[in-house]
């Protein structure tokens, strides 16, 4: 009984510190694209690196996004060290 309402009330603390944490946080999304220098607008997936690059999948290449400017990775078929071609 006593493990019982220890955990009820530790359960209750918890949910108060977190209602009251995600209450105190605003989120802003950005919506990024050619503009900004995406290489296209229909993506296959996004990753985040340890080093905190967003690698950005499209059929027109690989776009790495550091929050400020996109470099954009494609196949060159003259070059033997790119990307291989997928589509």
């Amino acid at each position: 009984m006593v493990n019982t309402l220890k955990f009820f009330i530790l359960s209750i603390l918890l949910c108060i510190a977190v209602r009251g944490f995600s209450q105190n946080q605003s989120l802003q999304f950005e919506h990024i694209g050619t503009n900004e220098g995406l290489s296209q607008n229909n993506v296959f997936c996004i990753i985040q690196d340890s080093r905190g690059f967003m690698w950005i999948g499209s059929r027109n290449g690989l776009n790495r996004y550091d929050g400020y400017k996109f470099i954009v990775y494609r196949h060159d078929s003259m070059n033997e060290n790119t990307l291989s071609r997928v589509c």
